[in-house]
């Protein structure tokens, strides 16, 4: 499914303030939504042409062969239909047919409905050397190698 930086730079400014520290203190909205549309991979639902759910990141380029689930949100009015988990679900299925060897994301510690579903759809905790977002939990989704014989 093909969204517009358009749909997606509305859709962030919705969103914006549903963040703990909302997106566009850290961010300009509109470079962001260009940069989402040039190089992500974008998992969104859609109603009357308009985004009400989105996972998106980055499953190209990546460094050590680990995709980056870099924004999950819902709209207040569309949350409870699972959307959010449906799209991790179809990003992370686009990450392993890249052969990507993970996914991983940050999450607010504060934000428990997004820890608690993260944690269902098997992403584990995950702590690296020099952890650039200590105060974060950073969750990674490691995929099944086969066995070598």
């Amino acid at each position: 499914m093909s969204v517009t930086t358009e749909q997606l730079e509305r859709f962030l400014r919705k969103v914006d303030v549903l963040f703990p520290v909302p997106l566009s203190q850290k961010q300009d909205l509109h470079l962001f939504a260009e940069k989402l549309s040039e190089k992500a991979t974008i998992c969104a639902q859609l109603i009357q042409g308009e985004i009400v759910a989105l996972a998106a990141g980055y499953t190209d380029n990546v460094m050590e062969n680990r995709g980056y689930l870099s924004v999950v949100a819902t709209l207040p009015e569309a949350q409870g239909n699972g959307y959010a988990s449906e799209l991790i679900r179809r990003f992370l299925a686009i990450a392993a047919q890249k052969h990507l060897d993970a996914v991983h994301l940050y999450a607010d510690r504060s934000n428990a409905p997004a820890l608690a579903m993260y944690r269902r759809l098997g992403f584990v905790e995950w702590k690296m050397p020099n952890e650039p977002r200590e105060s974060d939990v950073h969750f990674i989704f490691e995929f099944a190698k086969e066995k070598e014989e």
